[in-house]
């Protein structure tokens, strides 16, 4: 009886005498809610939207909502949502005198309100790791996170403890480079909730002052970091580092930004300590003293290609070193703070297996020179194959070195040639002589064509690439001479 009362109240109502209603049962109405699901921060309330289906005479006024999860969201009559814990909870909707029509649900996500509680530090540096605890810090749904404008760089997050009301969630984040001394720390939820907190940032990395003197580093492992920066004005960052592994090779890798290009940054090893070190270095100022203690290498690698959005490796042979110097530097000072990440990987793998000749990294491991064409492969910017030509009267040596896979400027084949200029025996109180040397790129040859007088020589060959795996071949020859 209510039911076809409100039929006729409805049709009543309704322009030029039209009813819109549907009269021959309600299965032809529904009500509908315009999104699937909902975000809301705790605390909060927000209206729902809904249609009606069916008919244009009828609307929110005759639809009851219903909250079906009561201890996370509430809903009054109008549809409005109130968020009461975080957590998912449903909202359900139907239209109040029409039990057959079509009934509809709405997810709710109750989520906390973005906060930032607590920070670790006062005051802060360039690539420090810093953390800051708050609620709703899933950087999954943070649309936004910075510090003094500059997009920051996330490291770790952990939830709150579910059991503990009190329990806050932790963000770890790198201070970015060019972050201002009084910094906002600001952050945008996916809810379109926002917090913010004052930071002090030193204006420098956390390495700093090491333009003059090397900072030690004594862990690998957590020396990456993608918030380093070369500093206004000086652009020279000194790395020592300590508790090497044994018998390894160290691969420092850069990311370096877009205002750096072609030659601007320079990576070198300028000092390095061990018991015994390998003449690894043919290009030292120091020419090898075959196994005298050396603690200077200059050993310089230079960008020569654009790695803005790539790791560009320089790697550095460790065998048997205790500590090594690593300095990164620009060639011309910068105007602004520019930022760099790097990251030291220890192992250097290679896929070429190691050559008949290995192993002869230094003069001491020294082989005879081959008298048949012989393959080497190249395993890093450092892997240096040493042989030793005993000249027994006067002769016409010479030497070929071909690198088939120097494909990629600015790889080389290199090959030199070491004795005393006197007697070309080994003295022990003098660096040997570089006698000759030759470089070639792709498909040329190396070459080195020298008149020996009798003694011993050293023939050096290296792939003057820092990347591995060239494929290389050697062929020798010695032939006596006349006077």
């Amino acid at each position: 009886m209510r039911r076809a009362l409100l039929f006729a109240a409805l049709c009543a109502s309704a322009l030029a005498g039209a009813c819109d209603v549907p009269t021959d049962g309600s299965s032809a109405l529904s009500v509908r809610f315009s999104e699937p699901g909902i975000r809301v921060i705790v605390g909060e309330s927000r209206r729902m939207n809904i249609a009606v289906e069916g008919s244009r005479e009828l609307g929110r006024a005759d639809v009851r909502f219903e909250s079906l999860d009561p201890s996370v969201v509430r809903v009054t009559d109008e549809g409005d949502v109130i968020a009461l814990g975080i957590g998912t909870g449903r909202v359900a909707a139907s239209l109040r005198s029409f039990e057959q029509a079509g009934r509809d649900t709405l997810e709710v996500t109750v989520i906390a309100a973005l906060s930032f509680d607590e920070i670790d530090v006062d005051e802060a540096s360039y690539g420090q790791l810093v953390t800051v605890r708050g609620r709703a810090l899933d950087p999954a749904q943070l649309e936004a996170f910075s510090l003094g404008g500059r997009t920051v760089r996330v490291a770790s997050w952990t939830p709150a403890d579910p059991g503990d009301p009190t329990s806050l969630e932790s963000l770890s984040f790198w201070v970015p480079v060019g972050a201002g001394a009084e910094s906002s720390l600001v952050g945008l939820h996916s809810t379109g909730a926002t917090a913010s907190r004052t930071m002090r940032v030193a204006q420098g990395d956390l390495h700093e002052p090491n333009d003059a003197q090397p900072v030690r580093i004594d862990d690998l492992a957590s020396f990456g970091n993608p918030d380093l920066s070369f500093e206004r004005g000086s652009g020279y960052d000194w790395y020592r580092f300590r508790n090497l592994p044994d018998d390894a090779t160290l691969e420092v890798q850069l990311r370096l930004p877009i205002e750096l290009v072609f030659g601007d940054v320079i990576v070198s090893a300028p000092r390095a300590t061990r018991e015994e070190l390998p003449d690894w270095s043919i290009e030292s100022t120091n020419f090898p003293t075959c196994g005298r203690r050396r603690v200077a290498l200059d050993r310089f690698y230079y960008l020569d290609e654009d790695v803005t959005d790539t790791w560009f490796s320089y790697p550095l042979d460790l065998r048997g070193m205790d500590s090594i110097d690593v300095v990164i530097q620009t060639v011309t000072p910068p105007t602004q703070d520019l930022r760099y990440q790097v990251r030291v990987r220890e192992g250097l793998v290679t896929e070429v297996p190691r050559d008949v000749t290995e192993p002869n990294d230094n003069c001491r491991q020294a082989r005879p020179v081959p008298t048949t064409a012989v393959e080497l492969t190249s395993h890093s910017g450092n892997d240096f194959d040493w042989f030793y030509v005993d000249v027994t009267e006067r002769s016409r040596f010479r030497a070929g070195l071909v690198c088939s896979q120097c494909t990629e400027f600015p790889s080389f084949a290199s090959l030199a040639l070491f004795g005393d200029p006197d007697t070309a025996t080994y003295d022990a109180s003098r660096p040997l002589t570089r006698l000759a040397s030759s470089f070639a790129s792709a498909g040329e040859v190396a070459l080195v064509d020298q008149v020996l007088e009798p003694g011993r020589y050293y023939l050096v060959a290296h792939n003057g690439f820092v990347r591995p795996l060239r494929l290389m071949l050697l062929s020798t020859s010695l032939s006596p001479v006349g006077n």
